[in-house]
């Protein structure tokens, strides 16, 4: 129902680049934190907004999730971090931007946080590893 959940060097083809294909089929690639921003920005959200972490905006979130009005139709699919959890109630996506602290730039998804899309970074060196998913966009 939900698709896979995957590891970040798992998605990343083992690779690092930002906007790198990845596991994506061919002409497409794992999205970069700043598309996330173009596609928030385009649901409504400020540019000011979409450069804070946490919960930003104010309805783009629910505009994302199925029966929202953006057609990206995203499943409350949970994630896996030491366990697996948040299915029917959440969704965390991963981008391809990396800091240079070993984090990754991810998105969550939930109606519990008042239709607002989570961005917040993910230790991808630590000693657990999340499984999250992926929205492959078209190069």
């Amino acid at each position: 129902i939900y698709g896979g959940l995957y590891m970040w060097n798992e998605l990343m083809n083992y690779g690092t680049g930002e906007g790198a294909n990845g596991i994506c089929p061919e002409g497409w690639h794992v999205p970069t934190d700043n598309e996330w921003k173009v596609l928030e920005i385009y649901l409504g959200m400020t540019e000011t907004e979409a450069n804070l972490t946490g919960q930003r905006g104010t309805d783009q979130g629910t505009q994302l999730l199925v029966n929202g009005s953006s057609g990206f139709e995203a499943l409350l699919a949970g994630w896996i971090d030491r366990s697996y959890f948040g299915e029917n109630e959440a969704t965390t996506f991963w981008t391809s931007s990396q800091l240079t602290s070993g984090e990754v730039w991810i998105r969550r998804l939930a109606p519990t946080f008042n239709g607002k899309v989570v961005r917040l970074t993910y230790n991808i060196q630590g000693s657990y590893h999340g499984y999250f998913s992926v929205r492959c966009i078209k190069d």
